[in-house]
């Protein structure tokens, strides 16, 4: 087995308990890793019955298989689902956007996540997780990420600009910063999508930027790069 040297985590001489989650993490996924050279005739025999490799033993991604189980979910979800209620709009943009992706678009579904999507747009502006929901900037984002991806007059016109802007102002803190929701977390992500959606909206301006820069740079960290709030730990998302 490749003994994967110079990925595992370096703990740089402090263990803590998250870098030793981090590292036992590690040593159970790499046990699941297995260089492609390693495996026997019959298990690469296997892989080619079921189109994973090709002839010349290179991973295919399996298009056709891949767009029938997104397209499934977009008509039907099984009942476990229930627990992502509030993250509706993000299924919705996952699964359209990987179909775009792969060129296989559910067209003749699309009208239907339109409607879908309609009603978790609040007439205060912004999009929630879900029907009669509070606005919030994730599901805000995955909605309108959702439409634009579809990209149809239908879907682009669906959306309340004068109303999205309002919503956004309203979530505009002395900082500089955004608010994830009404008196919800004031943090770079937050920031984020407000400032991505106005940009996609074309409804980005000096008023909604203001103090934003002095804002994000607040959040650097001297690791070099960005946590979610002042002072917290530099964050990959």
């Amino acid at each position: 087995m490749d003994d994967f040297s110079g990925y595992w985590f370096d703990c740089e001489g402090m263990e803590t308990a998250t870098s030793k989650e981090q590292c036992n993490c590690e040593t159970i996924c790499s046990e699941f890793l297995q260089p492609f050279c390693s495996y026997t005739n019959k298990m690469r025999q296997k892989l080619k019955v079921t189109k994973v490799i090709n002839e010349n033993n290179e991973i295919r991604l399996l298009r056709s298989l891949h767009a029938n189980y997104l397209t499934a979910g977009l008509e039907n979800l099984p009942g476990g689902f229930v627990s992502l209620d509030c993250s509706r709009p993000w299924i919705c943009y996952w699964i359209c956007h990987a179909l775009y992706l792969l060129h296989m678009e559910p067209v003749h579904l699309y009208s239907r996540v339109i409607s879908t999507l309609s009603f978790m747009q609040n007439k205060s502006g912004g999009f929630g997780g879900g029907p009669g929901q509070l606005s919030q900037g994730a599901p805000n984002y995955a909605a309108v990420m959702a439409l634009c991806t579809i990209g149809s007059h239908e879907a682009l016109s669906m959306i309340d600009r004068p109303a999205m802007y309002h919503y956004f102002m309203s979530m505009k803190a002395a900082n500089g910063g955004f608010s994830i929701h009404t008196d919800g977390e004031i943090d770079s992500r937050s920031t984020y999508t407000v400032l991505a959606v106005a940009r996609i909206l074309n409804i980005l301006t000096p008023e909604l930027t203001h103090s934003v820069a002095q804002f994000l740079l607040s959040c650097q960290s001297y690791e070099g790069g960005f946590g979610g709030e002042p002072g917290n730990e530099a964050h990959g998302g």
